[in-house]
C-alpha cells in the first residue's frame, strides 16, 4: 500500500534483475512482454474482473514515451489492457527526465519527475516497471488525482524495496 492504494507486484527484483535490465536493449520489449503477459494472466485469474469490466477503468503508464526503440511501460500497459481495461498511452509524461536507477530516497525526493497528466478519466490505474521507494508512484498518483481522476491501484512488474 502506498498513499491509500494497493500496489500489485509480481516478481522480486533480485529474481529477475537480469531480465528487467534488458529494457535498455532492443530485445527488451520481447522480454518485458513475456513477463507482463504472465503477470497479467496471474492478476486476472486471481481477481474477479467481471466487476471491473463495467467500471471503464483506464490504464496509464508512467512516462511511456519512446526511448531506446520502445517504451517499456507501454509494453506492460498493453499486456494488462488485453483483458478488460482500456489503455491510455501518453497520458502521464515527466517534464524532468531524471533517472532514478541506483539512486537514494533522498535523491529521488529532491529530484521529482514533475509529471504532466493530459487526460481525464473517472477511474485509472498506474503502471510502472519497478517499485523501489514508491516515490514515483506517489508523485504520479498526486498528479493524476489533482487533475480529477481517481487512482484505484497501481501495477508494477517487480518490487525492489528492501
Amino acid at each position: 500500500m502506498i498513499d491509500g492504494i494497493s500496489i500489485y507486484s509480481f516478481y522480486r527484483y533480485e529474481d529477475i534483475s537480469m531480465l528487467i535490465g534488458s529494457k535498455y536493449s532492443i530485445f527488451g520489449s520481447r522480454v518485458l512482454k513475456i513477463l507482463s503477459k504472465k503477470a497479467s494472466e496471474y492478476f486476472f485469474n486471481s481477481h474477479n474482473i467481471s466487476l471491473w469490466e463495467q467500471a471503464k477503468i483506464y490504464g496509464i503508464a508512467i512516462d511511456d514515451c519512446v526511448r531506446s526503440h520502445y517504451s517499456h511501460t507501454a509494453v506492460i500497459l498493453r499486456e494488462f489492457c488485453k483483458h478488460s481495461f482500456r489503455p491510455s498511452y501518453g497520458a502521464l509524461k515527466a517534464k524532468n527526465m531524471v533517472h532514478y536507477a541506483g539512486k537514494s530516497l533522498l535523491y529521488r525526493q529532491s529530484n521529482p519527475r514533475n509529471f504532466i497528466y493530459t487526460k481525464k478519466f473517472d477511474n485509472v490505474f498506474i503502471v510502472d516497471d519497478i517499485i523501489t521507494t514508491g516515490t514515483t508512484i506517489k508523485e504520479a498518483k498526486k498528479t493524476v488525482e489533482k487533475n480529477g481522476s481517481n487512482v484505484l491501484f497501481a501495477i508494477v512488474l517487480c518490487d525492489a524495496k528492501s
